[in-house]
């Protein structure tokens, strides 16, 4: 439930901060006063699409924010849990804000979230109805996506759950979607089969043919190459290093070894001499290690001049390869296993081709026999939604009025026209008189008949939900006096689960709240503002109820027809 909205900047809101109830809450105002902004600012905070020019002249944002009490809404407080949103008590603070570049932030109790995440939450929350939601009435599907939302909401005695059944088919229908793709691939695969078969087997015999050996062979044989180009000159320093070393008269081994000697007559008793040669000891055991690598390394050094050749012509040889198969020695082996996984599948295209096509027939007879199971359930619904709008058809003063369902299952057609929610097409059916066939509403329904038949569904459905609220849009739009006050009446009569903000131009309607509302707007300079504020005490909403029956002139009449109005309701 909203308890609390908070508008800045918003088309003709300058700043606006709405104090919301329990029960019935209707905005009245003239034409022209922005009655609906309240409800196009909610709607942004389900996700709507925003346009920047909803942002009041002169500013750069618009700021939406609501605050509502979750006490009651069991299933929007799990959703924030599993999606690791914050909850203090009860209370759910969504924020959106709109800037001119067409950026939007979206906020949940103080977390920057996503459109779509907002949506989701808000689907808990919400319940929006309007002449768009009138529209979307028509639309093909609109009637399947209706049944259904009864169908998983009303419990049918039943070996299944329709949500569990609607689970099951929609998995099995997938799979079956997976498969024909992957048949549809192998179809392909087998076309181009021999043409692709040869191109494999080439690169797979181009690798094998490198005989890859080491993932590093490339980064060894650069280093040997290196050394190769430059052997005469390390080879040179290699001897010259062993002639310093050992071999040339006073060399560094022989001088060290003879100092080492002339300490043991000089100071054999003297500690830090014997340190001194204890030192002396030890560089030489080192210089011995590095003469042993020296050696080692000038006697690995290839002078013949045809190895450079070879290992340029190997280094050549991995480039082509590393080039064509990934950038690396490692991609290059990764390529080969893969090339030769596919060249297995290939040889194996008309056995797999014949087991997909076994597959498909024992999923596509599954997705029959659970199809039947959701039209069964369907149609159980059917009879009993046709039961329930028809009984508030008259209660909304439309007594000839006939609503049907009617389901046409697509079993024993091909299955291409199957769809993820079974083989059903739904289509609701209307009859205004009594007398008159039925027909699609989109081509006997009014205006005000569509808004009847939109609030008699609604009516239905709602009283199945966790406490919501419901946004009415002027749902009264096309009707006027007793029918005017039946809706009111419906309305009311949602309110005592839900709480309803009603958009309303007719007194009837506006006599049977809990709360009253009036909209408002002032010049402001160059600019215009729109106010929002609450009736307070019966005199205030007597003035509204009266003018809105005779306009700008309130006649003593219309006031005592107010007063009277709003005495019938409070016993109602």
């Amino acid at each position: 439930m909203i308890e609390e909205m908070y508008v800045k900047n918003f088309v003709l809101i300058k700043e606006a901060r709405i104090s919301l109830k329990p029960g019935m809450n209707v905005f009245s105002g003239e034409t022209g006063t922005g009655k609906s902004l309240l409800i196009g600012a909610i709607s942004l905070l389900v996700g709507r699409a925003a346009q920047t020019q909803w942002i009041r002249a002169g500013e750069t944002e618009a700021i939406i924010e609501a605050s509502l009490d979750l006490s009651k809404n069991s299933q929007a407080r799990l959703w924030l849990k599993n999606n690791d949103y914050p909850l203090e008590g009860s209370v759910l603070i969504l924020r959106r804000i709109l800037n001119q570049e067409g950026k939007n932030k979206v906020y949940i109790n103080g977390i920057q979230s996503t459109i779509k995440q907002l949506a989701t939450l808000t689907d808990l929350l919400f319940d929006l109805t309007g002449q768009f939601e009138q529209q979307k009435l028509l639309k093909e599907g609109m009637a399947g996506e209706i049944l259904d939302l009864a169908a998983s909401q009303w419990k049918i005695k039943a070996k299944m759950d329709f949500n569990e059944a609607l689970r099951q088919y929609q998995q099995a229908y997938g799979n079956y979607k997976e498969m024909l793709l992957k048949k549809e691939t192998a179809l392909e695969n087998l076309t181009q089969k021999e043409e692709r078969v040869d191109f494999l087997r080439y690169q797979i015999s181009e690798i094998k043919n490198a005989k890859l050996e080491t993932d590093d062979e490339d980064i060894g044989l650069e280093t040997e190459k290196s050394r190769v180009k430059n052997a005469s000159q390390l080879l040179a320093w290699c001897q010259t290093f062993e002639e310093l070393l050992y071999t040339q008269d006073a060399s560094i081994i022989s001088s060290l070894e003879s100092r080492a000697l002339s300490l043991d007559r000089l100071g054999a008793g003297d500690a830090s001499l014997r340190n001194i040669k204890k030192e002396i000891e030890e560089a030489l055991n080192h210089l011995h290690e590095v003469h042993q690598l020296s050696f080692q390394f000038g006697s690995s050094i290839d002078l013949d001049p045809s190895r450079l050749d070879q290992i340029e012509s190997r280094l050549f040889e991995l480039q082509k390869i590393k080039k064509k198969y990934g950038g690396s020695l490692s991609d290059a082996k990764k390529k080969l296993i893969q090339l030769e996984g596919e060249l297995n599948l290939l040889s194996h295209t008309e056995i797999q081709l014949q087991e997909l096509d076994k597959n498909l027939e024992i999923t596509l007879h599954e997705i029959k026999i659970l199809g039947a199971e959701l039209s069964r359930l369907r149609n159980i619904t059917a009879r009993s939604m046709e039961e329930k709008i028809n009984k508030q058809l008259k209660e909304l003063a439309m007594v000839g009025a006939r609503f049907r369902v009617v389901i046409e299952s697509l079993d024993g057609k091909e299955s291409s026209h199957f769809t993820k929610n079974g083989l059903d097409v739904v289509c609701f059916l209307f009859s205004a008189n009594q007398g008159m066939k039925e027909a699609q509403l989109s081509r006997v329904a009014s205006g005000g008949e569509l808004s009847r038949i939109l609030l008699a569904i609604k009516t239905a459905l709602l009283f199945d939900e966790e406490p919501l609220s419901c946004l009415f849009d002027e749902i009264d739009t096309g009707i006027g006096g007793g029918v005017a006050e039946i809706v009111g009446r419906k309305l009311k009569q949602i309110s005592r689960i839900h709480q309803v903000l009603c958009v309303t131009h007719s007194p009837q309607v506006a006599a049977l709240a809990d709360h009253h509302y009036v909209i408002h707007k002032t010049p402001d300079k160059h600019t215009t503002k729109t106010h929002i504020s609450i009736l307070e005490g019966i005199k205030a909403r007597e003035e509204e109820i009266a003018r809105m029956l005779t306009g700008i002139e309130i006649t003593d009449k219309a006031k005592a027809h107010a007063q009277e109005m709003l005495s019938f309701s409070e016993n109602k």
